[in-house]
């Protein structure tokens, strides 16, 4: 999936950017064509709830081919979940919450609001761009984003 695809990509810019560019993930599980999206969603959102999201996202999009497919991901979520010392009370307990699922309603919802259809989609503030095809392409939109930013404040 195009995702997974873009995954190693955004880890470098991530590390590349660490401290100049704040990074938002936004859940649009497409459960028509991947039948454990909303599942990893749940699982992402869960660990986030203790603090861990971006650990988890990295291990679910490593590791997608081990669960995408699968017809009992919940053992493979929660051994992410223990490989980072999650409560694991609360990680089942927030995996099913209602609190979890609005979260991803809420970022399915804002999507469609925005006409958006596929994933990824990337927007650079606030403002959806074309998907960059290589790690010079999206850095290049991200130093001139930067660029205009510090021109911005030098002007006020």
């Amino acid at each position: 999936p195009s995702c997974g695809q873009y995954h190693p990509l955004l880890k470098e810019l991530k590390k590349k950017y660490a401290g100049k560019v704040t990074f938002q993930f936004r859940h649009y599980p497409l459960t028509e064509i991947h039948q454990n999206a909303l599942f990893a969603a749940r699982a992402a959102e869960a660990a986030a709830m203790q603090g861990r999201f971006w650990e988890m996202h990295d291990m679910l999009f490593q590791n997608q081919s081990e669960w995408s497919d699968s017809t009992n991901a919940t053992p493979i979520f929660e051994g992410y979940a223990k490989k980072f010392d999650l409560n694991m009370d609360q990680f089942r307990a927030d995996i099913k919450s209602e609190n979890v699922n609005n979260i991803i309603q809420a970022d399915r919802a804002e999507a469609r609001r925005l006409g958006y259809q596929s994933t990824p989609t990337f927007e650079l503030d606030g403002k959806k761009i074309d998907n960059p095809t290589s790690i010079e392409e999206f850095s290049k939109l991200l130093d001139e984003a930067i660029k205009q930013k510090q021109n911005n404040k030098q002007q006020n």
